[in-house]
């Protein structure tokens, strides 16, 4: 289990904007998110898992294969990432939504 509570956690997100929840893997860390999210916040929110295979194209948003309008083959579009797209609906969410990032710890290097 984290070496932080629900509570601690729920406090944080008071004053931040955003929290990262890291450790190894299968210690809770989305599941401690997921129920926040439904309880604390009513389920307005988000929790994005970040995976050793995580891309920032996945994560932030880059070049997507898109399908042509009638037309044979395939070209190459923006999309939007996960996080990108979290940031799009917390637009709509009032009062503060939740946004929250379980990632194993070996990862973080990355971005």
């Amino acid at each position: 289990m984290p070496a932080i509570g629900e509570q601690e956690v729920a406090e944080l997100f008071a004053g931040r904007r955003f929290v990262v929840l890291e450790g190894p893997p299968g210690t809770g860390k989305t599941r401690m998110a997921v129920k926040l999210i439904a309880s604390v916040y009513e389920g307005r929110g988000t929790s994005i898992q970040f995976h050793p295979n995580t891309t920032y194209e996945s994560f932030i948003g880059g070049l997507a294969p898109s399908e042509m309008d009638g037309d044979v083959g395939f070209r190459f579009r923006p999309a939007m990432g996960a996080l990108m797209k979290a940031a799009v609906a917390a637009e709509n969410l009032k009062p503060k939504p939740c946004l929250a990032y379980p990632c194993v710890r070996s990862i973080l290097s990355k971005y």
